[in-house]
């Protein structure tokens, strides 16, 4: 299952034009990176789970591309799973 949100992350960051690839290395680790063609690759990191590997895509993404669509999508939906939560307390 977690593979599949590291997927769907990547898919959604190459939607909103930032370049963003996870391969498979010998070792069995999981190397990411992300970057766009003006400035190239700037960041990458192995790991041994796709789910920490998507938490810190994720988490670069918002860093270097706070304007871009993928960030403005994924602060709606926390705003929106926010209120949702608000209304459920209630």
């Amino acid at each position: 299952m977690s593979s599949s949100r590291l997927f769907t992350t990547l898919k959604m960051l190459n939607a909103a034009g930032i370049l963003a690839a996870a391969f498979r290395e010998e070792s069995g680790r999981l190397r990411v990176w992300i970057g766009d063609d003006s400035q190239g690759v700037l960041a990458s990191n192995t790991f041994e789970s796709h789910e920490s590997a998507n938490a810190w895509l994720q988490e670069k993404a918002l860093l270097h591309y706070p304007n871009s669509t993928y960030a403005k999508v994924r602060r709606l939906l926390t705003q929106a799973l926010g209120q949702a939560q608000s209304s459920q307390d209630r």
